[in-house]
């Protein structure tokens, strides 16, 4: 039961956070750092990976400019992401406990 929470728990961390990044991004008139990050993080898999000039193609952008929204945007989902797990804990303590535990 305790492994079934602590999944349930990281998953919907990312879920929020992923959330707020894509909003974020449309907000900002950014839409293309979310779709570069969707494409070359969040749908690869062990038998689909882009490479950066296949995102590149997909979004009409150049290699270097996926690199820079990849950058980008992965700094902010990580931000999103230590923002949701702080919302969570109830000290610093848990925090940096959690935060540990999650990118271990």
């Amino acid at each position: 039961p305790e492994r079934l929470f602590d999944r349930e728990w990281l998953e919907s961390i990312f879920e929020r956070s992923l959330r707020r990044l894509e909003e974020e991004c449309a907000r900002e008139g950014k839409g293309t750092y979310y779709e570069v990050f969707r494409l070359y993080d969040l749908e690869r898999t062990a038998s689909v990976e882009m490479t950066y000039e296949e995102v590149a193609k997909v979004a009409g952008i150049s290699v270097s400019d996926v690199r820079n929204f990849l950058h980008h945007a992965r700094a902010r989902a990580r931000k999103f992401v230590l923002d949701e797990v702080r919302q969570t804990v109830a000290s610093p303590e848990d925090f940096e406990e959690e935060v540990k535990a999650l990118f271990a």
